[in-house]
């Protein structure tokens, strides 16, 4: 007789009561922690990795921690010396006191490195913990991690908190993956982020499937903003804010790989680059409705070469890929540089 197997425990909500075992079992987006802090009562500034540490806690012990405060060079604790070292003029000697990614630190490093510079994730690494430290040598070492990234083989360091970009960078190192495309790393990491346990890549994990619902298997008929269209039979008309879309027959099919370079726009809450194309009419699928009000399509790709997961949205009669802070740490990237993006369409939503 054969050992039935156990089934694999289906993900909880993030929901009052929530085990706190579940909460590092399984893989959660930022924007999702964020909505069950303020669900809590606590604070949702920071990094994912602070913000699950807070929520983790507060379902421990009942207790809300204060958001870290994270001080990069030497902390300054005066507010007059703070008011005078914002007046200063910065040099190549300037002690790095309270480091600030603001324009007037920006046009230091421009006038010195160039207008190639903009801010990395690496510079202010290379900071935390740091309290000897002029702009002289943040200077060189920003030129030498440029002169390190010429090397072809070099691999920056990913932080801890980017499960998704470490995984697209193991599936392309993997021999047996030679050849394939970014979809396809997307799709092994969708498959692996949904089990429970760690979100590493393995070319011997087979994602187990037994008690976990198949949203591969079949379309759901109940669900047309999943559907994939051949010869869309008509224009989408919105009626009463949701899009109708075209009876045709459902067809899978591949969604390509859209590339292009755009500037990186404050303005938004969000940064965002725009999108030369319409969403809609390039794949032939409407938008879905990310939260009341707001409507557009999910999305996965790479910026400067970081992959990322994020949203297009419209307004103002054109289209815009949002870009949060921590995908322009990871990308080294800043408000006002022109980045190359690689973009398609995430089918998993």
């Amino acid at each position: 007789m054969s050992q039935k197997k156990t089934p694999i425990r289906r993900k909880a909500g993030l929901v009052r009561g929530l085990n706190p075992d579940d909460l590092r079992r399984y893989y959660w987006l930022k924007k999702e922690l964020v909505q069950f802090c303020h669900q809590l009562g606590v604070p949702a500034s920071g990094r994912k990795l602070e913000i699950l540490r807070r929520i983790e806690v507060y379902l421990k012990t009942g207790k809300v921690l204060p958001p870290e405060r994270i001080v990069l060079g030497a902390p300054n604790n005066s507010s007059a010396s703070q008011a005078d070292g914002r007046n200063r003029k910065l040099t190549l000697a300037t002690p790095v006191v309270n480091f600030k990614s603001d324009q007037r630190t920006r046009d230091f490093f421009t006038s010195v490195i160039g207008p190639q510079f903009h801010f990395t994730a690496h510079l202010n690494q290379f900071m935390r913990g740091r309290r000897d430290l002029t702009y002289g040598d943040l200077v060189k070492e920003w030129l030498a991690e440029r002169d390190r990234r010429k090397d072809k083989s070099y691999k920056p360091r990913i932080m801890k908190s980017g499960e998704y970009n470490q995984f697209i960078r193991d599936f392309f190192a993997d021999p047996a993956n030679l050849g394939k495309r970014l979809t396809d790393a997307v799709s092994s990491w969708e498959r692996v982020k949904r089990l429970p346990g760690p979100r590493v890549y393995s070319s011997s994990r087979k994602p187990e499937t037994s008690g976990l619902k198949r949203r591969y298997a079949k379309p759901r008929r109940d669900y047309p903003l999943g559907r994939r269209y051949s010869k869309p039979s008509g224009n989408y008309r919105p009626e009463g804010g949701t899009p109708n879309l075209p009876d045709s027959k459902p067809e899978q099919r591949r969604i390509k790989l859209e590339k292009f370079k755009g500037e990186l726009i404050g303005g938004h809450k969000d940064a965002a680059i725009q999108v030369p194309f319409d969403p809609a009419k390039r794949w032939s699928i409407a938008a879905t409705r990310l939260r009341p009000g707001r409507w557009g399509h999910h999305v996965q790709g790479s910026l400067n070469g970081t992959s990322f997961e994020s949203v297009v949205v419209g307004r103002s009669r054109r289209f815009w890929l949002l870009v949060d802070d921590n995908l322009q740490l990871e990308a080294g990237v800043s408000i006002g540089d022109m980045v190359e993006v690689a973009l398609t369409l995430d089918t998993n939503h």
